[in-house]
């Protein structure tokens, strides 16, 4: 019972970050596609951020893997809470 206790400061921490990363994959995949509709004067620019952003999607993306194998009632949450939200 002690053990559990002891989680679940762990586990609203997991939660917020796990929040946080996913409204930062929202911002990154939202400015993606605008690059990637966006006029190709600026070609060179657009692709090196594109690819910038790629990568940092992917990591964004490893990170909440990561949390909700370590905490995976915070992966139900969420599917729930996207579900009824």
């Amino acid at each position: 019972m002690a053990g559990e206790a002891g989680q679940d400061p762990d586990r609203a921490q997991a939660r917020v970050l796990c929040e946080a990363l996913r409204d930062s994959l929202r911002e990154a995949v939202g400015e993606l596609a605008k690059l990637e509709h966006a006029d190709s004067r600026q070609a060179v620019v657009f692709r090196r951020r594109a690819a910038e952003l790629r990568c940092e999607i992917d990591r964004v993306k490893f990170l909440i893997a990561r949390l909700h194998r370590r905490f995976p009632s915070i992966a139900e949450n969420v599917a729930d809470s996207a579900r009824t939200g």
